[in-house]
């Protein structure tokens, strides 16, 4: 029996020895078992897409980088690191409510964070690009330009005190989530609960969902559109999930999401 504190090989899952020549550093930063399961390891591609944290531009993984290396570096160079860090030293890390507030028309944005700064360059990006998540605000960022608007600390909350419960006194106070005073859309802060989706919003979702693989087309897909229909037939019949299940070698709850119309909902039900 491996005790808890055992590591495993990150290509072929065997426990990790550690070597006699070997440190306890080095040993600790070693993830595979053997320079042949190193090399598969590190030609393995990487699907997601990193970002510079400081200036967002994609990052290119070194000819020699290690795989580890590349997705756990967070700058594309040292230039962007050590501007991070003298941005650090100028704006210290304050924990609070902060507003963005158009000076044309006196509407305002409320947020709150652990670290204002950086919250306030990643809204900055976001609105430049156009992707920012309130519609209201986009809108008018490209109406009246950045020049428009100022950022602005609130209240510094202290760490003993709550975040969301200070978020939520100002959205409040302001009445930020009514349309006519701000661009908040939630009513609540820190949740989506109570909030309604625009038509821009529900245009993006649109846009962004058609096309996608449905079905069979799907890469993880164990059934095809011709044994979601038999199963929806064998469903009216009065068969269980369960049974239908062990006959697809599906799990219990694929039957039970298409009984309840969760998924594969471009398969019509049979006429009964």
């Amino acid at each position: 029996m491996s005790s808890p504190d055992a590591r495993y090989c990150a290509q072929c899952g065997m426990q990790l020895i550690q070597r006699s020549n070997e440190t306890a550093k080095v040993f600790a930063k070693r993830q595979c078992c053997s320079y042949k399961c190193t090399h598969l390891h590190n030609r393995r591609p990487i699907l997601v897409e990193l970002t510079c944290q400081y200036c967002g531009a994609k990052l290119v993984r070194g000819q020699r980088e290690e795989r580890s290396d590349f997705l756990n570096r967070k700058y594309c160079n040292r230039f962007c690191f050590s501007r991070k860090l003298a941005d650090e030293k100028r704006n210290p890390q304050i924990r609070g409510v902060y507003e963005i507030r158009n000076g044309l028309n006196g509407k305002i944005y409320i947020g709150a964070s652990n670290n204002i700064h950086p919250r306030w360059s990643k809204h900055r990006k976001l609105l430049r690009r156009g992707k920012h998540n309130s519609v209201l605000l986009q809108s008018d960022w490209d109406e009246h330009g950045q020049e428009a608007f100022t950022f602005s600390v609130l209240e510094t909350v202290a760490p003993t005190d709550n975040l969301t419960t200070r978020e939520q006194a100002w959205y409040d106070k302001t009445q930020c989530t009514d349309k006519q005073f701000g661009y908040n859309t939630d009513p609540y802060a820190g949740t989506r609960l109570g909030a309604t989706a625009t038509a821009e919003t529900r245009r993006r979702i649109s846009a962004v969902t058609k096309g996608r693989n449905l079905g069979s087309k799907h890469h993880n897909a164990r059934l095809t559109e011709a044994d979601v229909l038999e199963i929806k037939h064998r469903l009216q019949d009065g068969e269980t999930c369960a049974t239908l299940g062990s006959a697809y070698n599906v799990s219990d709850g694929t039957i039970f999401s298409i009984r309840s119309n969760r998924t594969w909902l471009h398969v019509s039900w049979p006429d009964s």
